[in-house]
């Protein structure tokens, strides 16, 4: 039966790749959606209205054909999908693509979205988060921090922040980077305000404490002095204790 499967798949693929790049026209209601790929990127509101709207009209445009993996999930497209669902459009124009692994499927997503149009801040961090995720068959990381950049089209030192605000940014700050509220700058400007002023608090309350232990040192030490040179005059321990009460 296993056997039976694995040539099963592999013929599905080979189809796949034989056909890839041919556009096919299937039933809306076949496209898988995996969630964590369409929350990546932003379907926004007005774009699902206004394309909602010429569907209506013009019907689904097969020149943006909507990206679907061998299994029928959608990669690129989720507007698209939306617009068809919401405007009544039963049938659609896919491509189907073969994909080796989900990075290589989440890359090309986000390529085919950075082809488009300018990412935001907080989608590129969700796409890293997604890359990141990704492990090998032993489970172990499958992409370097440096890969990641490369697939992405950004910097090593940008991962290097996303990295940071997300391990030492307080929750608020890390939230609001998330939702696009904040800029990455600003998240990790404020995440190292923060850091600044909670080790100059550490810092002052360090320093109160020596101070509070030098001063009883200095009085403790001074009272041993006294207290010998006076039994050294010949003053009694008895007449000492009584100045002590009196005191």
């Amino acid at each position: 039966m296993e056997l039976l499967n694995n040539l099963k798949l592999k013929m599905k693929n080979m189809l796949v790749v034989a056909g890839a790049d041919k556009v096919t026209w299937i039933d809306v209601n076949k496209i898988k959606i995996d969630s964590e790929l369409k929350n990546i990127f932003i379907q926004k509101e007005s774009d699902i209205q206004n394309i909602t709207a010429d569907m209506k009209i013009n019907g689904f445009n097969p020149a943006h054909p909507i990206i679907l993996n061998q299994d029928g999930v959608c990669v690129d497209g989720h507007t698209r999908y939306l617009s068809a669902i919401r405007s009544g459009i039963k049938k659609v124009a896919v491509i189907y693509k073969h994909y080796e692994n989900r990075a290589q499927m989440i890359a090309s997503a986000y390529q085919q979205q950075l082809n488009r149009r300018n990412l935001d801040e907080n989608e590129i961090y969700k796409a890293y988060v997604a890359m990141k995720s990704v492990t090998n068959e032993k489970g172990n990381k499958a992409r370097s921090d440096q890969s990641i950049a490369d697939e992405l089209s950004v910097s090593r030192r940008q991962i290097a922040k996303f990295k940071e605000v997300e391990r030492k940014a307080d929750a608020a700050t890390l939230e609001s980077f998330k939702s696009g509220k904040l800029s990455l700058n600003a998240a990790y400007q404020k995440m190292k305000a923060k850091e600044k002023s909670c080790a100059t608090i550490h810092k002052k309350k360090a320093v109160a404490s020596k101070s509070e232990r030098k001063t009883y040192q200095t009085g403790y030490s001074a009272g041993i002095r006294y207290a010998i040179q006076q039994l050294a005059d010949g003053k009694t321990s008895e007449e000492l204790l009584k100045e002590l009460e009196i005191g």
